[in-house]
C-alpha cells in the first residue's frame, strides 16, 4: 500500500508521464495531460488524496501538447520537461506499411521552424502559474533535438542530458545560465 496517493479530478492528473521531487522545497512536479490540463502540475511533497495542485503550468504560450519526461533542479527550483515533435505524424518511420522516404525527413525537418515545429526542451520556474511561456528554450537545428523523450541534470557542470527518438541521438548541452540565479521577471532564451 503506497505511503500516500493523489488521484481524483481536482488533481488534473490523467495520463501522466513525467514526475520529479524537489527535495528542497518539498515539490512533487508532474507532467500530465488530462482533460482540464496539458502541461506541468505541482503539488506539496507530503500531498494526498484528491486536492488540487499549487500550481499549474498549462495553455498556448506554453507550448506543451506532447510531452515526456520532466526534472527539477532543487538549488534554483527550475522545471525542466522533454516537448516531443509537434508533427510527430509526419516523421513517422512507415506510410501505411511502406517505408517513407528519406527525402521526406530532410524536407520535413527544414521546414520546422518555432515551437509548432520540432520538439524542445523548456525550463520554467517552480513558482510559475498560469499560461507561461518558457523561461528558456533549447531548439533549433543546431540542437539537433527533433523529438526528445528523456532528459537529465547535471547541474554542478551545467549540463542538460538528452535522448532524441526523431534523431535517435544521445546529447549533452552545456547551458550553465539555466543553473544560476535569473533576474525576475526576465526570460533566458
Amino acid at each position: 500500500k503506497p505511503k500516500r496517493a493523489l488521484y481524483g479530478d481536482k488533481t488534473h492528473l490523467l495520463d501522466v508521464v513525467g514526475v520529479a521531487v524537489d527535495p528542497v522545497r518539498n515539490v512533487i512536479v508532474a507532467a500530465t495531460r488530462s482533460a482540464s490540463t496539458i502541461g506541468l502540475v505541482t503539488f506539496n511533497r507530503a500531498d494526498s488524496g484528491n486536492v488540487a495542485p499549487r500550481t499549474i503550468v498549462s495553455g498556448p504560450k506554453t507550448g506543451l501538447a506532447h510531452f515526456r519526461q520532466v526534472a527539477v533542479d532543487s538549488t534554483t527550483g527550475r522545471i525542466f520537461i522533454a516537448q516531443q515533435n509537434m508533427r510527430e505524424k509526419q516523421l513517422e518511420a512507415y506510410r501505411g506499411d511502406k517505408p517513407r522516404p528519406e527525402a521526406e525527413f530532410v524536407a520535413i525537418r527544414k521546414s520546422s521552424t518555432g515551437r509548432t515545429g520540432p520538439g524542445f526542451i523548456g525550463v520554467w520556474d517552480i513558482d510559475d502559474n498560469g499560461d507561461v511561456p518558457p523561461r528558456a528554450i533549447i531548439q533549433g537545428p543546431s540542437s539537433r533535438l527533433v523529438s526528445p523523450g528523456g532528459i537529465a541534470l547535471n547541474p554542478r557542470q551545467g549540463e542538460v542530458f538528452a535522448v532524441d527518438g526523431g534523431s535517435s541521438g544521445f546529447y549533452t548541452y552545456v547551458v550553465p545560465q539555466f543553473f544560476t540565479k535569473w533576474i525576475p521577471g526576465s526570460a533566458s532564451r
